[in-house]
């Protein structure tokens, strides 16, 4: 069963939350970018090790206390693996002596050299490997670690696992407390996180790397100030098929409950693997992120500095856009369309993609009798609307357009991409009739364009497939055929549309003549028939 937090209902936010996006754009970044080197260093040391063991237990009597304890020092074996190598080698002390008496001394001595020499290679291999490098080792680091390990992780899984809880809770602490505090904030609880690992791990030499520790103080903080807030989890339980459920799906769970339940769950395993170095997972560095995270946004709200700094700071970048649109709307009220058109054009200057500012302006150049400028404002609309896929508003606004120059089509500027795209949405939402009329429309608008060739074969097919009219496929066919093209797949594809729309315009007429003769014949049959009855 896997259960992943993947969001939260307070999904509406201020403002885009960059810093979030930024942090999850390095780490993705950062780990494909090193995947190639990572993977070449680690079947190196793997072989080398593989040789290095191979050696030891060839000849055992090697794996003295010496050895165990520089294999240990080298961090090439962890604390437990060398308390029971000791244990082994206790239980067989007689016999591993016994072995080493059967061997020439020089031969123990080269044999040893070379365990020494394949230690000292593997050690060399660790060093430098990226992970080695940029990791934090609590035994022997340098200060810039504490940064660097926060973006470095082991594998997909170990990534992907990390930015979904980081996202499930990041974009909204971020909202909350803005760009400039939650950047801080999470460094410094990625810094927290570490230094409670060194505490526990003081002589570890194992690098800490990943960012579970910063997201966990994200967590702490995020149970704190949005206890309430319900958390989505994603599962994949297999088991519910045989009960022939879906066996994956999503379900809420509010934070006061998830949170507490995550933390202590971490806390368990940080004392259960308490004195195994090799656990995999640093989970004291979990408990030290949470808690400093909890205690960061408790001190801020005992101490009222989100209500007193931050929250004014944001609400004042947040606002100054509605307070221009709050301006420009009273002098629209007053009828002052000057005022209105200069604050407008002040808010777009610093914002140039404020959708509200854009409707807001194509309704003052409309009451001033500007349409080349209305026109201008709805094209840009649509440009931004297409961009971020939001089509309906985009087709709401095209249909605004259109009024502008309700008589006089050549006069629309709308780029050719933006126009096709309105087109093609058309088409997709099964509105064919319009569809067709507008990719002639843009066709004719612009001929020189590579849209247009594609418009009026698109055009055709909608007028031959779906509305089953061969002679209006025909006649766009042939605006098709005056446009100029080096591209002979384009000509193919407009000769076998025409043929097809040229032998079912064929087949048409030939039906409608029989038809004609089959009604020509009925009506003398019941000529005859009525003359007969009068006889």
């Amino acid at each position: 069963m896997i259960l992943v937090p993947i969001g939260n209902e307070n999904s509406t936010v201020q403002r885009l939350p960059w810093i979030t996006f930024i942090i999850i754009g390095l780490n993705v970044i950062i780990f494909f970018a090193t995947l190639p080197t990572v993977r070449k260093e680690h079947i190196k040391l793997q072989e080398k090790a593989e040789q290095l063991f191979q050696l030891v237990y060839s000849h055992p009597y090697l794996m003295n206390d010496e050895t165990i304890d520089k294999l240990q020092t080298c961090g090439i074996i962890g604390r437990s693996e060398a308390e029971q190598i000791r244990e082994v080698a206790a239980q067989y002390e007689d016999a591993l002596s016994s072995a080493a008496r059967g061997v020439n001394q020089l031969d123990i001595q080269n044999r040893r050299d070379e365990l020494n020499a394949l230690i000292d290679e593997v050690v060399k291999l660790r060093q430098s490997m990226l992970f080695f490098s940029y990791g934090f080792k609590p035994a022997k680091h340098e200060v810039w670690q504490y940064i660097t390990s926060m973006f470095m992780h082991g594998d997909i899984w170990h990534l992907l696992g990390n930015m979904l809880f980081f996202f499930a809770v990041g974009f909204s602490l971020e909202d909350l407390w803005g760009r400039l505090v939650f950047s801080k904030f999470y460094l410094l609880g990625g810094v927290a996180a570490t230094v409670t690992h060194m505490v526990m791990y003081p002589d570890s030499t194992i690098p800490l790397i990943g960012a579970s520790g910063a997201i966990a103080a994200v967590m702490g903080a995020f149970l704190v100030r949005l206890y309430d807030v319900k958390i989505t989890i994603f599962y994949w339980w297999p088991a519910l098929l045989l009960r022939g459920a879906s066996p994956l799906g999503t379900f809420g769970v509010k934070a006061y409950i998830y949170l507490p339940l995550w933390f202590g769950l971490q806390l368990f395993y940080a004392m259960l693997f308490d004195s195994a170095e090799g656990s995999g997972v640093a989970f004291w560095a979990h408990v030290g992120g949470f808690v400093f995270g909890a205690t960061v946004a408790l001190a801020m709200k005992v101490t009222k500095i989100e209500e007193r700094f931050i929250e004014p700071s944001i609400m004042a970048k947040v606002e100054f856009g509605n307070k221009a649109i709050r301006a420009a709307t009273e002098s629209l009220d007053r009828n002052n369309l000057i005022e209105a058109e200069k604050v407008l054009r002040k808010r777009l200057a610093t914002a140039r993609d404020d959708v509200d500012a854009l409707m807001l302006l194509a309704q003052v150049f409309q009451r001033m009798g500007k349409c080349d400028e209305q026109a201008g404002v709805y094209c840009r609309l649509i440009r931004l609307q297409v961009k971020a896929n939001d089509m309906d508003s985009a087709l709401y606004s095209y249909d605004s357009l259109l009024g502008v120059y309700p008589n006089a089509d050549a006069k629309l500027k709308l780029h050719p991409g933006d126009w096709m795209a309105i087109c093609d949405y058309l088409n997709k939402i099964k509105m064919h009739k319009e569809a067709a009329v507008e990719y002639e429309r843009l066709a004719k608008s612009h001929p020189q364009s590579v849209q247009a060739l594609k418009a009026l074969i698109a055009s055709a097919e909608i007028h031959l497939n779906i509305l089953f009219k061969p002679s209006e496929a025909l006649r766009v066919l042939a605006l098709a055929e005056q446009i100029e093209t080096h591209h002979p797949a384009w000509k193919d594809r407009i000769a076998e549309i025409k043929r097809r729309a040229e032998s079912i315009q064929m087949r048409l007429a030939a039906a409608q003549q029989n038809q004609s003769s089959l009604s020509l014949s009925d009506s003398i049959q019941s000529i005859t028939e009525t003359m007969s009855r009068f006889q």
